[in-house]
Formats: C-alpha cells, structure tokens, sequence
C-alpha cells in the first residue's frame, strides 16, 4: 500500500518472475533503465529485472500494488523472451492440439 506520493520501495531484485496489478493512483515503476507509468488496472510482467517505486509529488493519491511471484518453466521464459523481441536459442513454438478447439458448448458440462 502506497498513501501518498511520498511512499516508495527502492530498487532492487529477486530470483523470481513477478506481476504486479496497480490499483488506484497512477505511479511510475522503474524496471531496469526504463520508467513505465503504471496506471489504475494496469499489469505488467517482469523477470528478474531490478525494480522500485521512485518518491513523487507528495499530493498523488494512494495505490495498492498486487504482486504475484512464479518460476517460470524454461519454455515459458524462452516464450516471454521472444515476446520482448529477443532471438532466443531453443525456443520452439508450441502449437495447439486440435482437441484444444473444442466446442463453447462443451464447455458449460
């Protein structure tokens, strides 16, 4: 729970993947060098990248951060990885089982 503006969590790291969920007033999020303005319903998916909360205008109204943290397998992160863009050795596209296009009818038993 941030109050206010003032409140923050310095940068730092942990050995596990992370989502947070931002609720409420909008914040900055510092992932590695970037600056993400995370609003009020916003998530984001981050690796082991050093993270924190900077101080700002004391004035900004409170928000609530929900954090999930998962080890990923290693083909969800070579999949995540391609997704950002980078060529990432052994990552092989999974493709869907037809009996995974099953009726919406199904669905409801």
């Amino acid at each position: 729970w941030y109050p206010d503006g003032m409140a923050q969590v310095t940068d730092h790291r942990h050995d596990i993947w992370t989502i947070l969920v931002s609720l409420g007033a909008s914040r900055v999020l510092n992932v590695d060098y970037a600056r993400v303005l995370m609003e009020d319903g916003d998530a984001i998916l981050f690796g082991t990248q050093k993270h924190g909360v900077p101080v700002a205008a004391p004035s900004q109204g409170g928000r609530l951060s929900l954090v999930f943290m998962f080890q990923p397998d290693a083909q969800v992160e070579r999949a995540c990885l391609r997704l950002a863009g980078q060529d990432v050795p052994g990552y092989v596209k999974r493709e869907r089982a037809p009996e995974d296009y099953d009726d919406v009818d199904d669905w409801h038993g």
